[in-house]
């Protein structure tokens, strides 16, 4: 994400961009749990939203309310959390994760919504049979893949669309009309371009 959210009561900036560069300080955010580690002292939960994933830290000492609240946290649980970006000891550094360097030492934890148990698993559910995942779309487009698609006709699309939407110049919509030929293949057929019409257009 290259735009950070609007502050609120849940997050201050997305997870994918908590980088080493905000060590030692405060951060919020907030997500869907995407895998738990449970160390008996340590809790170490990989928390995720549309930017990437974090990892967040649960001190048993530190922040006790929550490292014991931290305990019954499942996949796809939706919390925010609040606390202090740390970097990570040099043999836990992740280089596979743009925020494998650091971790989010959490003071605050407040669960949003309990999640029940999915029907596949959301990290891995490529191997899942279509029909199950068509069923549960709203699950099915949380998986990575299918978010790096998203986005990726999101930046297509606006690209395309950004010249027409420079200031001064709004955008305008052209018809597209489609017509069942008698072989019955289809055809699209567009309205005159901006370009050829004339000056009233």
């Amino acid at each position: 994400m290259k735009h950070a959210p609007r502050p609120n009561g849940y997050r201050d900036t997305w997870c994918g961009q908590l980088t080493a560069d905000r060590a030692e300080t405060g951060a919020r955010v907030a997500g869907w749990v995407h895998r738990r580690r449970d160390h008996g002292r340590l809790i170490f939960i990989d928390l995720r939203d549309r930017s990437g994933i974090v990892q967040l830290v649960f001190h048993p000492e530190n922040a006790p309310e929550a490292h014991e609240r931290a305990h019954g946290l499942r996949s796809e649980d939706v919390i925010s959390v609040a606390g202090t970006v740390t970097r990570r000891d040099p043999q836990n550094v992740n280089p596979n994760l743009a925020t494998g360097e650091i971790e989010l030492a959490v003071s605050e934890l407040e669960i949003l919504a309990d999640a029940e148990t999915p029907p596949f698993p959301v990290d891995n559910g490529g191997d899942t049979d279509e029909i199950i995942r068509l069923r549960h779309r709203a699950l099915d487009l949380r998986r990575t893949p299918l978010q790096l698609a998203i986005a990726l006709r999101h930046s297509v699309t606006s690209s395309r669309s950004r010249p027409r939407t420079s200031p001064g110049r709004p955008r305008r919509e052209h018809a597209t009309i489609w017509s069942l030929r008698a072989s019955s293949r289809a055809r699209s057929m567009r309205c005159p371009s901006r370009r050829s019409c004339s000056s009233s257009c």
